[in-house]
């Protein structure tokens, strides 16, 4: 499924990066431009930084004020360490997650991928099991858990991954999301550990 971003908000009006995301195929949600070509790995870590400068200084949200009902779509980037052999394939790709405030629930999907190499690696991970925590203390704890799993195919093999992902909201409106990812990736060159982060916004 081709991840497709939404009209940027004010906040993030001046991030073009993440509007670049937008590929063929988008609906009226895309930047009017639908053929824009897929982004790279640079672009990635562009806007992997926009974002940070954006939310580093936020503070998680407070689980107990957390919206009671309704969704929330949050799109960003996801950035991965799979540690195969003797060496590692750093990843970074697009995360689509939603928050349904209603059920407590995470889902979502991570695709696009390129390695530091800028190969494309088709497939995608899907997120499943997800659950809000009201009661967190984010100081001790995520407020949010899902499994994050499936194949990705490229640089002449296929990665797959098996892991857990979980986070925080951000700022006084939980407008922003965030957190880490950490499991195992299996591949030709063998079983190896996966480590990696997301930061996202609606």
């Amino acid at each position: 499924m081709t991840l497709c971003l939404p009209t940027p908000s004010a906040r993030f009006r001046g991030l073009a990066g993440l509007v670049a995301l937008a590929l063929a195929g988008c609906g009226n949600e895309a930047v009017e431009n639908s053929t824009t070509p897929a982004i790279s790995f640079t672009d990635y870590a562009i806007q992997d930084a926009q974002l940070h400068a954006l939310w580093d200084s936020e503070s998680p949200t407070n689980p107990p004020g957390l919206p009671g009902t309704g969704q929330a779509r949050y799109v960003g980037v996801i950035n991965l360490d799979a540690q195969l052999g003797a060496g590692n394939i750093v990843l970074a790709g697009a995360i689509e997650m939603t928050a349904d405030f209603g059920v407590s629930t995470i889902s979502g999907q991570a695709s696009g991928f390129r390695n530091s190499a800028n190969q494309s690696y088709l497939g995608a991970l899907g997120l499943s099991n997800g659950t809000i925590d009201r009661n967190a203390n984010p100081a001790l704890t995520d407020t949010y858990f899902a499994d994050i799993a499936g194949t990705l195919s490229g640089g002449g093999q296929d990665l797959t991954i098996s892991a857990d992902l979980s986070g925080d909201f951000l700022g006084g409106g939980a407008l922003g999301a965030g957190g880490v990812v950490t499991g195992v990736v299996t591949s030709s060159a063998g079983l190896g550990a996966l480590f990696g982060d997301f930061l996202a916004q609606q």
